[in-house]
């Protein structure tokens, strides 16, 4: 697994657990009021927002796989220019990092 799936992974998570928990609290918040109605709309509401994450979610796996593909046949393909891109990257980086 990458970085990049990690960090998508872990925002995904996150999305997940916040459904989860509104979801939690609008059933707390419609049995303290006892209002049906409300509650109705909360619900539908709420099954919205976990389409939308999950039609969300699809579009971000995708492209991450589609971009982890596209690098890696640019690093198949120009072996020696990744590496010297890397450097480039590194010592950029080892620069930056020094001057803190």
């Amino acid at each position: 697994m990458s970085v990049k799936d990690t960090h998508s992974n872990s925002l995904l998570d996150k999305l997940d657990s916040a459904v989860v928990e509104i979801d939690n609290m609008l059933k707390a918040v419609s049995d303290a009021y006892s209002n049906q109605e409300f509650a109705a709309q909360a619900a539908e509401t709420l099954e919205l927002a976990k389409g939308k994450l999950a039609t969300l979610e699809a579009a971000v796996v995708a492209k991450a796989k589609f971009v982890a593909q596209e690098t890696d046949e640019y690093v198949h393909e120009n072996p020696w220019k990744s590496i010297g891109i890397a450097a480039g990257l590194g010592v950029l980086l080892g620069v930056l990092l020094s001057r803190r």
